[in-house]
């Protein structure tokens, strides 16, 4: 269990997974209403900008 936890944090790093997350939201978005499918893509959208403040560049250097 400890392994996967890890390896889906580790995969929660690159960026190439919120591409695929996008995708399958894409995807169940079909079945869902659009009153709710609004929502989900706004939560998810502000939750992505929030990390995008938090998350270093690759090859980035801690400044703290």
């Amino acid at each position: 269990m400890k392994f996967i936890i890890q390896m889906v944090l580790s995969r929660l790093k690159e960026p190439s997974t919120f591409a695929g997350l996008g995708g399958v939201l894409a995807a169940v978005g079909i079945s869902l209403p659009a009153e709710a499918m609004t929502s989900i893509i706004t939560i998810v959208g502000g939750v992505a900008a929030l990390a995008s403040m938090f998350m270093r560049e690759r090859g980035e250097e801690k400044t703290d």
